[in-house]
């Protein structure tokens, strides 16, 4: 899988536009190749093509620094952690409530998935101006803010790249920003063998 990537990779690298099947798909010959997929779906091939011309993936993802978005949604809504009281004695029975931590949690949680979507959706603002498409994925952990796929002309990777900068350079301190690429357009490719 590795070696089918790097060519592809390569490929990409050469300025060359590719149109990438799944892994692992083999057929016993050419003409099967052709048969039962080439053909039948010739025009969507084609189609497809048409609209990668030029064109690659980059993928980005925003985790937010734990530290930071902790301290900040303490910030913004502050009953969150006070909601037992400010006293000693209250404080100290909600220590003691496990229902009470429970609670607590479970509103920090949601005033953090709140903040995601918003700063998520900023996110998709500032970058896919320069995208022709783009695509939103499933994050892998709840600090996730944002996991996306971009499909962007060559020819806009510069421009790109700036606006990646000034994202990053606004969120240096708070928000961890990966970017990949340029890949092979797998996420905007949905040809079926």
């Amino acid at each position: 899988m590795k070696s089918h990537a790097e060519v592809l990779n390569r490929i990409v690298a050469a300025g060359e536009t590719v149109l990438p099947f799944a892994f692992g798909v083999v057929f016993p010959d050419e003409r099967s190749a052709m048969q039962r997929v080439l053909a039948p779906q010739y025009a969507r091939l084609v189609q497809t093509m048409q609209r990668l011309e030029g064109r690659v993936e980059l993928t980005v993802k925003a985790t937010y620094e734990q530290d930071r978005v902790l301290a900040e949604v303490v910030a913004e809504q502050p009953q969150l952690v006070g909601a037992a009281g400010t006293s000693r004695a209250g404080r100290a029975a909600a220590a003691r409530s496990y229902h009470a931590k429970i609670e607590t949690g479970r509103r920090v949680a949601a005033a953090i998935e709140a903040k995601r979507q918003r700063d998520a959706a900023r996110l998709l603002a500032a970058l896919a101006p320069v995208a022709a498409d783009v695509r939103v994925g499933a994050g892998r952990s709840d600090l996730t803010v944002l996991s996306a796929s971009f499909l962007v002309d060559r020819k806009q990777l510069n421009r790109f790249d700036r606006a990646l900068e000034r994202v990053n350079a606004e969120e240096q301190d708070r928000l961890r920003l990966d970017c990949v690429g340029p890949l092979p357009p797998y996420s905007f490719t949905e040809i079926r063998v």
